[in-house]
């Protein structure tokens, strides 16, 4: 899925805000869009404005564009951050389910914010 600079973009489990189905996988890789051939420093967000998962269904949230390599964080059942931050080109996000219960899911919002101004580059070699 390509990001562009401000412009948030919206995923969700299947089936969100009914229940997901069992025995589920589901991968999204958002990747960093620059018009115009333009700078892509700058940072990707993503923000769960919604998430009850059962406790062995799991989302996985990483950074590079190969998921399951990277990870940032795991979550499940109720608990999420404020916000996961990645400074790569790339973000990806994976939702396993089990064979057992399910819940509504999870609903989030995914947004690239470039850096703004001057940028200075060190080499202490």
């Amino acid at each position: 899925m390509a990001l562009l600079p401000n412009e948030p973009m919206n995923i969700t489990s299947l089936n969100y805000p009914d229940k997901y189905p069992n025995d589920e996988e589901c991968v999204w890789v958002m990747t960093k869009d620059s018009p115009n051939n333009e700078s892509t420093f700058g940072s990707i967000v993503l923000v769960f404005d919604d998430f009850e998962t059962e406790d062995l269904d799991v989302v996985s949230v990483g950074h590079g564009s190969v998921y399951l390599e990277n990870i940032i964080l795991e979550l499940s059942a109720k608990w999420v951050p404020e916000a996961i931050v990645t400074n790569d080109v790339s973000m990806w996000v994976r939702f396993e389910s089990d064979d057992v219960v399910t819940h509504r899911g999870f609903a989030a919002t995914v947004e690239w914010f470039p850096y703004q101004g001057t940028y200075i580059l060190h080499n202490n070699t």
